[in-house]
């Protein structure tokens, strides 16, 4: 039995931003355990044919000062790549057509998204009536602050796309956390962004005057050579401490021993720490063994089956000009997808001269079995919808297909309790700790932003058994 440092189970960018915490720590010595053959989980940036594929995420936000932080230090400033304009204009598809989201009160009182009565429903926000005393779902909270019509149509598409999730099974509170405070502090959205313009005129810093092609607040943005650019500075910067193909089967916890990370082949590590970076599906077959409860809690999360279909066409043979972000597609209306992002309108570079790559969601929370079909199925429905949206002339010059079973975490109504409960188990078990995306939020910022407390919480850790050892 091999003695070590910290253990971090997983070598995606939550398990690898960990690793550099520790590390800036003074904590050198921490390894982390890879179960596949490359690090990065859902982060990979495919280069075919001369297309620029991402498979997960397409970029982060440049709001956040953590990643930003983190991207300077690794020394990759000079390969940021901001969205483009175009990705300013974002589209939901409604009543058999594209239409462009409003970007402004004058905008919106005119758009065909609602109905009159429902425009007018949502200029009422500052009247809408107090929070109840119980947990609210994402769906419960708009339809109360902006009307059934907008939570249904507007906040049930945004859900899909960001979470593939369905906003009537949602916690506010643990989904969209910076919602859920605006109404806390603010007594409401729109007075929260009053407040916010207040704050901009006094500080009219771009990040956060905000507005730009990813939203309110913040800028898409890559890296030249797409998303994993990132992973692979953490993974060079880990070096031999990155141990690849070792995939754990459970951990345990013998008393002031320490705990004790079994690997698959038979090998065991005993180590003061322990970071579950995988997902909450994962952790809880890591520990089934020894921490059923935890195991419990951590099974009650459940995931959103997601498959994504990169398809590259002619531009020619696409008859909507591709001059936005891309669109969603609210649950309500006829398409099966979820939505469609134009990236080679988002990123310059994604696609050769004269072509254009799109990536399209299908799946999710309501349709989890999607992701099931078989190639030939679920191109056939993509195709279909596309050309329903932006008008098909000819078949894709290329198409791939990303499937993951498990897709997207989601903070269902509860999660407060469960986070809860896991660290009332978690203060029983020293050494012990989470970070990924099943937990506190799913973005790549939230992950980076998250490393930060958790190598805190190691170290801690560590003091704290170093000065019981030398009592």
């Amino acid at each position: 039995m091999e003695r070590i440092g910290p253990v971090i189970v997983g070598g995606g960018i939550a398990g690898l931003a960990v690793a550099h915490e520790l590390a800036r720590r003074g904590i050198d010595d921490a390894v982390v355990l890879e179960a596949e053959g490359r690090p990065g989980g859902n982060i990979r940036t495919h280069a075919i044919d001369g297309y620029s594929i991402e498979e997960g995420p397409n970029g982060f936000l440049d709001n956040v000062p953590a990643t930003l932080a983190l991207v300077e230090r690794l020394g990759l400033g000079a390969r940021l790549l901001p969205s483009s304009d175009a990705a300013r204009k974002r589209f939901l598809w409604r009543r058999g057509a594209l239409r462009r989201l409003p970007e402004g009160p004058a905008s919106f009182l005119t758009s065909p998204l609602l109905s009159l009565s429902a425009r007018l429903r949502v200029l009422s926000e500052p009247f809408a009536r107090r929070r109840p005393a119980r947990e609210e779902t994402v769906h419960e909270f708009a339809s109360r602050r902006i009307g059934e019509e907008a939570a249904t149509v507007l906040v049930s598409a945004m859900v899909s796309g960001v979470f593939g999730g369905d906003s009537r099974a949602l916690s506010l509170e643990s989904a969209f956390p910076k919602m859920y405070d605006m109404e806390t502090r603010h007594g409401g959205l729109v007075r929260a962004m009053l407040a916010r313009m207040r704050q901009a005129r006094r500080d009219p810093s771009p990040r956060r005057s905000g507005g730009g092609p990813a939203g309110p607040g913040g800028v898409l943005t890559s890296f030249d050579a797409g998303l994993e650019i990132l992973i692979r500075a953490l993974a060079a910067e880990a070096g031999s401490r990155l141990r690849l193909g070792a995939r754990v089967e459970s951990i345990g916890f013998p008393g002031s021993a320490g705990i004790e990370v079994r690997l698959s082949g038979g090998e065991i590590l005993r180590t003061p720490a322990a970071v579950l970076a995988v997902p909450a599906w994962d952790a809880a077959r890591i520990l089934d063994h020894d921490l059923e409860d935890a195991a419990r809690i951590l099974r009650s999360i459940p995931p959103a089956p997601i498959a994504v279909v990169a398809t590259g066409f002619r531009r020619e043979d696409v008859a909507r000009p591709l001059d936005g972000f891309g669109f969603l597609a609210p649950r309500i209306e006829d398409l099966r997808i979820l939505g469609c992002l134009w990236d080679s309108s988002i990123f310059p570079g994604r696609a050769p001269d004269g072509r254009i790559l799109m990536r399209t969601m299908i799946g999710g929370y309501t349709d989890p079995r999607a992701p099931d079909l078989d190639d030939e199925a679920l191109s056939a429905i993509v195709l279909r919808d596309l050309d329903r949206t932006v008008g098909i002339r000819a078949a894709p010059v290329l198409c791939r297909i990303f499937r993951y079973p498990m897709g997207i975490p989601q903070y269902t109504r509860g999660h407060p309790d469960r986070m809860r409960a896991l660290d009332a188990i978690r203060e029983r078990m020293p050494g012990l700790h989470l970070a990924g995306n099943s937990y506190r939020g799913i973005s790549v910022n939230r992950c980076v932003e998250d490393a930060a407390p958790v190598a805190d919480a190691v170290v801690a850790g560590l003091r704290a058994r170093a000065l019981r050892s030398g009592l």
